[in-house]
């Protein structure tokens, strides 16, 4: 037998590790590509390492093993019990290659990559426990293992497939459109227009031909596939290989390799929705970072006396001459609280416990967070608030287009005022716009008059790299997702800033009065969005 060359050994364990640098990354991708040999190494050494943790040492003697590369004894701790295998297995794989036999090279086709870059979002967790790294809802996701120990995640692929894990897994992500399922299960969903999705398992290769199907991949390497909608086509050359596309209603088991051990088996495992209504998704209120819901009785107050929300440093407040750049007077220097000015049948139940009026003319109002919105580091924060815009708006005889109707939030900096911004909101047309002091994106469409919209913003940081702003909202006929939007409203990219956003400012400038409520912010999706899970949990989890 072939030994292992030890520099791939190191690499794949400062990969397991995360240690691994982005030019050992290169050299290890490089490596994946030319050898079938060590890409066969290379899968094998992530599942022995998943069964490891599965099946942990329970008690540890000193054994002398010979090594079959070099001819000599060493002395390894190795597990008893049920780890006693998996190690074993793992000193073997350490000395030699032959587990080619059991991830069969897969000739002529893509080589899995691990090069470093975000290719998918983790929109969804609940009571997740990850090994090695944490992740969090909302976050991105660069090529790299997920070891799922227990608990439901939804991982959506930049190429527009979603694959629902249930704990325990491991998932292996290659690229925006392909993956591989080192042990576990994972249900994979990709509708019309995002077909092609690869998952690679020990058995071989799956392509999905627009379908949602389940995958169990045993410790043995043993796979399950289950096809409850559309085709799946086992292997790459399938056109060639008549037989080789299961259709829906149909599973297998493939005991070793596609082009044998195949066996039907009942079609059993659980769907996409199924495994998400199992979780019981809830809103987490309790993740917010500031919320204000003007939850005091209707009339009008100064703003020292609006006291209550969460998240905050200081009250409402206007501007200050050294914060004033333009002429332009604030028409009151009061707070208007209303009651049942909003729709409240809708899962978003705004509006209850009082709201902001915001009256015809300039407003602008001013609050410091406690916890500032820090472009300069990594990190991702979620805005939302509700919204009822009045439902004719007149057109300027000078210019035919409608008056001014600026709704914006604009995050600024207490100690740079005029410096680096960043604002979410509409004008004019009311198409809603991301703007930064180096630019802007607006929406094709435009907000409604007349009802309640629910609005949602996103901001990715990153330190030394692009951030990425998203909005999106919703209409009453539009049911809100349980987990974050595949498409928003309008997305602002290439920002690079590193402001250390204090401060929250409201604009607002309209012909007639509009009203504000439920103002919140929060480390992810289901921490800014009130969801109705008992409502929701009907609906498609993909925006309708």
């Amino acid at each position: 037998m072939k030994e292992v060359d030890h520099e791939l050994v190191r690499l794949c364990g400062k990969l397991r590790d995360e240690e691994i640098t982005d030019e050992e990354i290169a050299a290890l991708e490089k490596r994946l590509q030319q050898s079938p040999s060590e890409r066969a190494y290379y899968l094998r050494f992530m599942q022995i390492d998943a069964l490891l943790e599965k099946f942990p040492p329970i008690v540890e003697e000193t054994v002398a093993e010979e090594s079959i590369a070099g001819g000599r004894l060493i002395h390894l701790p190795v597990a008893r019990a049920a780890g006693w295998l998996a190690a074993a297995a793992l000193i073997t794989l350490v000395c030699t290659v032959g587990v080619q036999a059991l991830f069969p090279s897969r000739g002529g086709e893509e080589v899995p990559r691990v090069a470093k870059r975000s290719i998918a979002t983790l929109v969804f967790a609940e009571d997740c426990s990850w090994k090695k790294q944490p992740f969090t809802e909302g976050q991105r996701l660069t090529k790299g293992l997920l070891q799922l120990t227990s608990g439901t995640a939804v991982v959506r692929f930049d190429g527009g497939a979603e694959a629902v894990l249930t704990g325990p897994m491991g998932l292996q992500l290659d690229s925006s459109t392909a993956a591989m399922l080192i042990h576990g299960e994972v249900v994979v969903r990709a509708e019309e227009g995002t077909e092609g999705f690869i998952l690679d398992t020990p058995s071989g290769r799956l392509i999905d031909l627009g379908t949602e199907f389940a995958v169990k991949v045993e410790d043995s390497g043993a796979t399950e596939l289950h096809v409850h909608e559309g085709e799946v086509a086992l292997g790459a050359d399938f056109r060639e290989k008549p037989g080789n596309v299961i259709e829906a209603g149909k599973a297998v088991r493939l005991a070793g390799n596609l082009s044998a051990g195949r066996s039907d088996v009942a079609l059993d495992a659980p769907r996409f929705q199924e495994l998400l209504e199992r979780a019981n998704p809830r809103e987490r209120r309790d993740l917010m970072t500031a919320y204000e819901g003007f939850h005091v009785d209707p009339g009008i107050y100064l703003p020292r006396e609006i006291t209550g929300g969460k998240g905050w440093k200081g009250l409402w407040r206007h501007r200050t001459e050294g914060e004033r750049q333009d002429k332009l007077a604030d028409v009151t220097d009061r707070l208007t609280i209303s009651m049942s000015k909003m729709e409240v049948a809708w899962p978003i139940k705004g509006g209850q416990l009082g709201m902001l009026e915001l009256p015809q003319g300039p407003n602008i109002w001013i609050r410091e967070m406690q916890k500032p919105l820090k472009m300069d580091k990594w990190g991702i924060r979620y805005f939302s608030f509700l919204v009822t815009e009045p439902e004719e708006v007149k057109s300027s005889k000078k210019t035919g287009k409608p008056d001014r109707q600026d709704l914006r939030f604009t995050f600024r900096s207490l100690d740079d005022y005029f410096g680096e911004t960043l604002s979410i909101g509409w004008e004019r047309s009311l198409r809603p716009r991301v703007s930064s002091d180096s630019g802007l994106n607006r929406s094709i469409r435009a907000i409604p008059g007349g009802q309640t919209v629910f609005c949602v913003a996103k901001m990715e940081t990153r330190k030394g790299g692009s951030d990425r702003v998203s909005f999106r909202f919703y209409t009453r006929d539009e049911p809100l997702d349980i987990v974050e939007p595949a498409e928003w409203d309008v997305t602002l990219t290439d920002l690079r800033q590193d402001a250390n956003y204090d401060l929250l400012v409201l604009t607002s400038n309209s012909q007639k009065v509009r009203y504000l409520d439920e103002i919140r912010m929060g480390p992810s999706w289901r921490s800014v969005t009130p969801i109705d899970s008992s409502e929701l949990l009907m609906s498609s989890v993909k925006t309708q």
